[in-house]
Order: C-alpha cells, then sequence, then structure tokens
C-alpha cells in the first residue's frame, strides 16, 4: 500500500491541465480553431482551475512521491498493469472494471499517472494477448534516473514472452 496513491489521476488533472495550457499560450486561444474539441475542452478546464487548487495538487504530490519512495525503497523496480482492462475502442466512453462501470480516460490513466507525476522512469511492454486477442500491458517502473533498469526488465520480458506485434490501427473502430 503506498498511502495517497488513490489521488494520484485528480493531482495530475489538476497540475497538468493548467501547465498543458501555460505551454500552449502562444497558440491558444488565438488559434483554437487547430485544437481538436477535446484538447480545447482540457485547456479551457485548465484555465478554470484556481491557483490554490494547483498549489494543494502539487503538495499532495510531493507526498505521493515520498509514500513511493519510502514503500519502494528496497527494489529496483515495480511491475503492474499498464491498464486495468484490455485497450477500449475509440468510441468507447466507459470501461468494464470489477468495481463497475468507469470512465475511459481516469481508467486508462489510473495505473500509469503515478509514475509519471512522481517523474519516475516508466515503460510498458506487451506481454500477452487477451481472450480477444488485444495485448495486456506490463507496466515498469524504475527509480529516479534508474532508466536502465527499467530498460533492462522491459528487454528481458520481451524475449521471454516474444508476444507478437498487432497492427497499430487493430483497434481504432
Amino acid at each position: 500500500h503506498i498511502p495517497l496513491l488513490e489521488y494520484a489521476v485528480a493531482v495530475a488533472f489538476a497540475v497538468n491541465l493548467p501547465e498543458s495550457l501555460d505551454a500552449h499560450r502562444e497558440w491558444y486561444p488565438a488559434k483554437a480553431d487547430m485544437y481538436s474539441d477535446e484538447v480545447r475542452s482540457y485547456l479551457e478546464v485548465g484555465a478554470l482551475r484556481p491557483a490554490r487548487q494547483y498549489i494543494r495538487a502539487q503538495r499532495i504530490r510531493a507526498a505521493i512521491a515520498r509514500s513511493w519512495i519510502e514503500a519502494t525503497r528496497h527494489v529496483d523496480v515495480v511491475t503492474a498493469p499498464t491498464l486495468p482492462c484490455v485497450a477500449p475502442l475509440s468510441t468507447d466512453t466507459v470501461v468494464a472494471l470489477p468495481q463497475g462501470d468507469v470512465p475511459v480516460v481516469p481508467a486508462l490513466l489510473g495505473l500509469n499517472v503515478p509514475a509519471s507525476i512522481i517523474g519516475l522512469p516508466a515503460m510498458s511492454v506487451p506481454c500477452q494477448r487477451s481472450g480477444d486477442q488485444m495485448p495486456v500491458g506490463l507496466q515498469i517502473i524504475g527509480r529516479h534516473y534508474g532508466e536502465s533498469a527499467v530498460l533492462h526488465v522491459g528487454s528481458a520480458v520481451e524475449r521471454l514472452v516474444a508476444s507478437p506485434r498487432l497492427p497499430l490501427d487493430c483497434r481504432l473502430s
């Protein structure tokens, strides 16, 4: 158990949306028509976040990082599923999980956001196919500056399971 990890997705949205808006300040809103509806809506939400939410999220982010580092201090890498389900169709709005239907975006981010907000090196390796032939990914998360261990373990997993590659567009419709 890693304390506060359940807040990782909320922290990611509270931090990433305002930072994304700032990163696009040269082009947005002046060239808003060049952005997809989804990206525009995320940037607009980023503009509406109060500074106090951003600051509180940064504090929680730091606490999550401390908790993670403490919980994993005796390991080189952590392995976990990349997603809680097989890849959904691009038209799906929810995914069915054991605890019930969950909106696609939070479901797909939940397991890989922690490494991202903490700044840890991570990769996903396809390790087998599910019953409907979609790949199941194994996420490998390392320590800060532990990229070589992540790559080493990822390479070993790829050699051991030799999961065949699927075409990139296999689930677009």
